[in-house]
């Protein structure tokens, strides 16, 4: 998926036009139109405005520009969203808080343990961690990008995509035919 089709996504999961995510970003609709379509690259310092903006990660939006997040970006992103500071962190997992820092800036490189006492301390995928991927092979690239939004979101966020999800998936239009 381009970085333009992620922006538009999220903004039409967020219920915004592009005149309103513009107006919210300091820009023209017809600024967003062009991110949108591919036809204008925003500088990160965009990206991170538009991540904020639509209140996510950042790093969602990496891949797309050819950076690849890795297991400290992810560790990091597990870490803030649980508002766990390093050392809170490290007291779950019994280690240093300035060591949990070092996995974070990929000082440190984990061995198979130590992910997974980080996927236990946070709560999240081993394999998400390590890997950026999901422990489902059954799953479609689509369906591991849901999984990557539904992650980054907030508890209430995640209430209300399941909620539009049930919507979505009454709807006649959007049903499978079998």
């Amino acid at each position: 998926m381009s970085m333009g089709d992620q922006i538009k996504a999220i903004r039409q999961i967020r219920g915004l036009t592009q005149k309103e995510l513009g107006e919210r970003m300091g820009v023209d609709a017809s600024t967003v139109r062009k991110y949108e379509s591919g036809r204008l690259n925003p500088k990160i310092e965009t990206v991170q405005k538009i991540a904020d903006t639509l209140e996510m990660p950042v790093g969602s939006f990496l891949p797309s520009m050819g950076i690849a997040e890795n297991f400290g970006s992810r560790v990091r992103e597990a870490r803030k969203k649980q508002h766990l500071s390093m050392e809170q962190l490290g007291q779950k997992m019994g280690i240093s808080g300035s060591l949990v820092g070092r996995y974070e800036r990929n000082e440190e490189h984990p061995k198979p343990d130590t992910i997974r006492r980080f996927s236990d301390a946070l709560g999240v995928d081993a394999k998400w961690l390590e890997k950026g991927e999901y422990d489902d092979n059954s799953l479609s690239g689509d369906e591991q990008q849901l999984l990557r939004y539904f992650r980054a979101m907030s508890p209430v966020g995640q209430h209300v995509a399941l909620e539009r999800m049930d919507e979505l998936s009454q709807h006649s239009k959007y049903r499978r035919r079998f």
